[in-house]
C-alpha cells in the first residue's frame, strides 16, 4: 500500500528548516565576523600601526565585538539552530520514505542510511566537544581577578580588617565564644 504523505507538513518542516538553515549561517557569520574584528583590532590598538588619536576608535570596536561574543553568544545560539535542523531533516526523511523500507527494494534506502550515518558522527563529535557553559565562561571571564572564596554551607566568615595604627585591635577576631575566651587568656 502506498505511503500517505501530507505535502502542507511536508512545506512546513521545509520552510521552518530553510529558516533554521539561515539563522545558523547568519550567527556563524556574525561570531566569525567579530571574533577576527576583535582580533585585528586589539592588535591595531596594541602596534604603532595606527596614529594615536585612532587608538580609542580602534579599542571601542574591539571591545564591542568581544561584547557581542560574550552576550549574545552566536556561537551557541548557531548550533541550536542547526541542531534543530538536523533533527527535522532526519524525521523529514523518515516521514516521506518511512523507517521501515526494505533496502533491497528501495532505492532510497542506502542515501537515507549514509545519512544518518554521518548524522550520528556529528552528533558524536558535538557531544564530545559542548559549548561552554555560562559559568564556564564566567569562569573564562575573571581568570587573573583575585575571587575570595566561598564559605562552605554553615562556616562562620569572620572579616578582620587591620587597623590604620599597630595596636590591639589587630588581633584576630574570635569565630566563637570559646576561642574569644582564649584570645583573652581565658580558658
Amino acid at each position: 500500500m502506498p505511503k500517505v504523505v501530507d505535502e502542507g507538513l511536508v512545506r512546513d518542516a521545509e520552510h521552518k528548516m530553510k529558516t533554521w538553515m539561515l539563522l545558523f549561517k547568519n550567527l556563524s557569520r556574525l561570531y566569525w565576523s567579530c571574533g577576527v574584528l576583535a582580533l585585528v583590532a586589539s592588535a591595531l590598538a596594541g602596534s604603532r600601526i595606527i596614529s594615536d588619536s585612532a587608538v580609542p576608535y580602534v579599542t571601542l570596536l574591539s571591545t564591542l565585538c568581544v561584547g557581542i561574543i560574550g552576550f549574545v553568544d552566536p556561537e551557541r545560539r548557531g548550533r541550536r539552530f542547526l541542531r534543530a535542523f538536523r533533527v527535522v531533516d532526519a524525521a523529514l526523511l523518515d516521514y516521506k520514505y518511512g523507517p521501515d523500507a526494505q533496502p533491497n527494494t528501495d532505492a532510497s534506502a542506502p542515501l537515507r542510511a549514509a545519512m544518518n550515518d554521518a548524522e550520528r558522527t556529528i552528533a558524536q563529535y558535538e557531544e564530545a566537544t559542548p559549548a561552554p557553559t555560562p559559568e564556564e565562561r564566567e569562569r573564562a571571564k575573571n581568570m587573573g581577578r583575585v575571587v575570595p572564596p566561598q564559605p562552605a554551607p554553615g562556616e562562620t566568615v569572620v572579616t578582620v580588617r587591620p587597623a590604620t595604627e599597630p595596636g590591639p585591635s589587630t588581633r584576630t577576631a574570635a569565630a566563637s565564644p570559646r576561642d574569644a575566651g582564649e584570645q583573652r587568656g581565658g580558658t
